[in-house]
């Protein structure tokens, strides 16, 4: 399981920006319809959250799908757009991720708290970030990338 937060569209809430929420929220849709397979089930979680459950994917897998979905929003949706009323900088894509994989022990409600914890953790480090739960602790997905690359290594030697 995948949520994942348009970190435009919290930001727009914020400012009351309605043409930036809505573009981060289009641009999000657009990209999942584009990029999720099709036994691939996305909806809304809560407002510019959206949950993403990915049947017989395992953890690595979904770190890679929500790595991918964080770099094609970031390229797809313009940046610059400046903020409402003379608050200054720029307001940018970014999606916060938090990745779960399904355990043995674990109910609906516990599943959605380890997810809603990765985001959390993902949240605190700004935008753009990706974090997962292991059942234990949160970390960011970028550890089992550099695990996956130098397994990937590995067997090439």
């Amino acid at each position: 399981m995948v949520l994942i937060e348009v970190e435009q569209f919290k930001q727009a809430l914020e400012h009351s920006a309605r043409p930036t929420r809505k573009a981060g929220a289009l641009a999000a849709k657009r990209i999942f319809a584009a990029t999720i397979r099709e036994m691939d089930i996305v909806g809304s979680y809560a407002p510019g959250c959206y949950a993403l459950l990915l049947p017989t994917a395992g953890l690595a897998d979904a770190v890679g799908v929500a790595e991918r979905l964080r770099q094609v929003f970031s390229q797809c949706v313009p940046t610059g757009q400046a903020t409402p009323a003379g608050q200054g900088g720029q307001l940018g894509p970014a999606l916060s991720v938090g990745v779960v994989q399904v355990m043995e022990s674990d109910d609906p409600v516990s599943l959605l708290k380890r997810a809603e914890a990765a985001l959390a953790s993902a949240n605190r480090r700004g935008d753009n970030q990706a974090y997962y739960h292991d059942g234990h602790d949160c970390a960011p997905t970028t550890v089992i990338l550099e695990t996956m690359s130098a397994v990937r290594e590995r067997s090439k030697e």
